[in-house]
């Protein structure tokens, strides 16, 4: 159900990114930093502003709730978690609860955790990138600016971009394909995908797209 919420710490300021976990709702909002909404309450129980107590001075462009831990993907800083419950502001290497080998995006531009449990990273102009109990994976996706992520219950990922269609990834096969102007795609700027565009046919699966 939609519930309508004034938080007047924030007024007047654009809200770039939100999650909710629990009573709490975690919001990175412009010229402020990451707020913390108590839902029960209805009172801002923390505010970490932009440059410090660990948080870059860079915007957060998403958040992702997973467990103890809030992750932020920020437009320039690639990559912070918040673990909550000693309130500390960590980067993956600092965690140390997963080897890396690779590179995390500096621009993260969405987050997405999929059904068993790994975190997938849309970025700008940085491909796919894929934060697993195995080390981190890199998906090459070109000049794409990835905007939205969403899994089909068969694993494979649907990317929307910023006017380069909709590619997929299955990550069993290691594969991509291209939906676009040249391939049947009406659209190839994508603003979102909902799950109800995705469903499974005889034919494979299928994407629905409002007509231009």
């Amino acid at each position: 159900s939609l519930i309508s919420v004034h938080i007047t710490e924030i007024e007047g300021n654009l809200i770039m990114a939100a999650a909710r976990a629990g009573k709490f709702l975690y919001l990175g909002v412009i010229n402020i930093g990451l707020v913390r909404y108590d839902l029960e309450t209805k009172t801002v129980s923390r505010i970490i502003r932009y440059g410090e107590e660990g948080l870059p001075s860079d915007l957060i462009l998403t958040i992702l709730v997973n467990d103890n831990y809030v992750w932020m993907g920020f437009d320039g800083a690639g990559l912070r978690i918040l673990n909550t419950e000693n309130e500390k502001i960590n980067s993956v290497e600092d965690l140390h609860y997963i080897p890396i080998e690779g590179q995390i995006p500096i621009s993260v531009t969405t987050l997405y955790k999929d059904p068993i449990g790994n975190i997938w990273m849309g970025s700008v102009r940085s491909g796919l990138v894929g934060l697993k109990i195995s080390p981190i994976k890199l998906v090459s996706m070109g000049e794409s600016v990835i905007i939205s992520l969403f899994q089909s219950e068969n694993g494979i990922l649907y990317i929307g971009t910023d006017g380069d269609g909709v590619k997929t990834y299955n990550p069993d096969a290691k594969r991509t394909f291209l939906f676009c102007c040249f391939t049947g795609l009406r659209h190839s700027d994508m603003a979102k995908l909902k799950w109800r565009d995705i469903r499974t046919t005889d034919s494979g699966e299928v994407l629905s797209v409002p007509s231009m």
